[in-house]
């Protein structure tokens, strides 16, 4: 395998890999939640509750940090947004 082509997996490998871990935890944390709370006053708030939003940002912390160390890290931030 030529050297260009190594470092062009790598590059997609770097965008792509993140970007399913996102997708996937999204799912986990938040693609379940479809419920509004609807208050006394009428007002509706949700779906998702803040230990949701929480647990997700926490659990993609590990997934992007140890992709930027390793990989190219704006291929990284942008896989997992894209995700």
């Amino acid at each position: 395998m030529s050297p260009h082509l190594k470092k062009s997996a790598a590059r997609s490998l770097s965008f792509l890999l993140p970007a399913v871990v996102s997708a996937a935890l999204w799912a986990a944390w938040l693609g379940w939640d479809e419920h509004r709370d609807v208050h006394p006053d009428g007002s509706t708030t949700g779906p998702y509750q803040p230990w949701q939003v929480i647990g997700l940002v926490l659990t993609l912390l590990v997934p992007v940090c140890w992709g930027a160390l390793r990989c190219d890290t704006r291929s990284v931030v942008v896989g997992a947004s894209a995700g």
